[in-house]
């Protein structure tokens, strides 16, 4: 029976694997597509119009930046199996970095129609590595975006709770099946009737954003919004003291 198991498992992984291959070949042939497609328009001459070229250079660049996120994602992700990426842990405010991950896709979600606030408390401190939880805010937000639904608002709220500084991104969309509230946190997680189905995607973004808060001490957590939605939660230890933190 245990080797039955065994086999089980180990041809479950290679499924994954291959589903895993085939995802991140499709999402990365998808922008990178795009982006050729609007260049050849350009180079072609046969576009004029200044507000269609500004509209085209737009495209590409966010285009560009999907792909910079899934190939930070892969690498990731490449990473976990030697321990994961070194941390380098230094003071920081978890709300002006969540404040400046939501500047730095605002563009985008304008041009897609979406609506994004924030609200919440000024200043959190917290002590992790930037660049690591700009991945997990990241890929919040863009999870966000993805199953927001006809709805195209997404909220993003700073607050400190029981010790902890949190961010919270909220969004109107379909919502989690309550049998896979942890499930979309596995690696390659996908089900029909799952968050993981409606546009595609590696399977990997809220499995490495929970990955990189818990070697922080913290967690990624989701709840159902009221209202229809989901909320999900970026969670720290707060230094409430402020001690050794620089603004």
């Amino acid at each position: 029976v245990s080797v039955i198991r065994m086999l089980s498992a180990e041809i479950r992984t290679a499924r994954q694997k291959a589903t895993f291959a085939a995802s991140v070949s499709h999402e990365l042939k998808t922008p990178l597509t795009s982006i050729r497609l609007f260049a050849e328009m350009l180079l072609s001459g046969r576009t004029r119009s200044e507000e269609k070229k500004n509209e085209y250079l737009r495209t590409m660049v966010s285009e560009a930046e999907r792909l910079s996120r899934l190939v930070d994602n892969v690498l990731t992700f490449s990473g976990k199996g030697n321990g994961g990426q070194k941390l380098a842990m230094e003071p920081l405010d978890l709300a002006e970095l969540a404040a400046g991950t939501a500047d730095q896709l605002q563009p985008h979600l304008a041009g897609n129609g979406f609506s994004l606030s924030f609200m919440g408390q000024k200043r959190l401190p917290v002590t992790g590595d930037r660049e690591a939880l700009r991945q997990v805010l990241m890929n919040l937000l863009s999870n966000g975006e993805k199953y927001s639904g006809d709805r195209r608002e997404i909220t993003v709220e700073c607050r400190a709770e029981n010790g902890m500084a949190v961010i919270d991104i909220l969004d109107r969309g379909i919502g989690v099946d309550p049998r896979h509230s942890e499930k979309i946190f596995q690696e390659f997680f996908r089900e029909d009737d799952s968050l993981a189905a409606p546009k595609g995607g590696a399977g990997l973004g809220l499995s490495i954003a929970r990955d990189i808060a818990r070697r922080h001490g913290g967690d990624v957590l989701y709840a159902p919004r009221d209202g229809g939605g989901s909320i999900f939660s970026l969670l720290l230890p707060f230094d409430g003291t402020g001690e050794n933190f620089r603004g």
